[in-house]
């Protein structure tokens, strides 16, 4: 299982905090050691917290609180009835592998649109792949999500299915694409088509 190393509070991934982060003083280096500190303990075996705190590498602080915190409201890790921590495998957890973080939270809560399309499905199906899906999970998550965002009503397709949609992007789930700037120019274009929807809301963040 692959997880994304980004700050509990900021979601930042390159050590690029706020100025309000709590955490701006970690670096981009401090950050991934307190992900791998964790990970690298439960992927041994569940543990309870005080026996995690005693086996990391160096000393626990903050952070590494923060970061089971979020393991576990995004449901990738699990307290167990007498309190030890589990990390939770996709196929155990799959719907809790669905994106949380900008820019794929964008496209996959509001669904993509014309012009955005492709950028949106490149994203979504490499997302699903990096997070250790099958082809068959990926292909089915991201027909399910054509149908529930709305995307697939907005038209903008050329295949005549849904199926036939994602059957055609194989190739970018064979290829190991990453998803991060296919997800940015995807959420430009669906934020403007949402402010062009409102043009009296608030206008929206770009999470770039």
């Amino acid at each position: 299982m692959q997880f994304e190393y980004s700050c509990p509070e900021c979601e930042c991934t390159d050590g690029r905090h706020p100025i309000q982060c709590d955490f701006r003083e970690l670096s981009r280096t401090d950050l991934e050691k307190a992900h791998i500190d964790i990970i690298s303990r439960l992927s041994v075996g569940p543990c309870d917290k005080d026996t995690l705190k005693d086996e990391i590498h160096g000393e626990w602080s903050q952070i590494h609180d923060e970061i089971v915190r979020e393991l576990i409201q995004y449901k990738h890790a699990s307290l167990t009835e007498d309190q030890k921590l589990t990390l939770i495998p996709p196929s155990d957890g799959f719907d809790s592998i669905d994106p949380h973080r900008e820019p794929l939270k964008t496209i996959y809560r509001h669904g993509s649109y014309p012009g955005a399309h492709d950028n949106s499905l490149f994203a979504l199906i490499s997302w699903y792949e990096s997070v250790g899906l099958s082809w068959q999970q990926t292909k089915d998550k991201v027909i399910e999500w054509l149908e529930q965002s709305g995307a697939w009503d907005r038209g903008g397709f050329k295949e005549e299915s849904k199926e036939a949609v994602v059957e055609k992007k194989q190739h970018v789930y064979q290829r190991d694409y990453g998803w991060r700037n296919k997800g940015k120019a995807a959420k430009r274009v669906i934020d403007q088509k949402r402010q062009e929807q409102n043009p009296h809301s608030a206008p929206v963040a770009t999470g770039d």
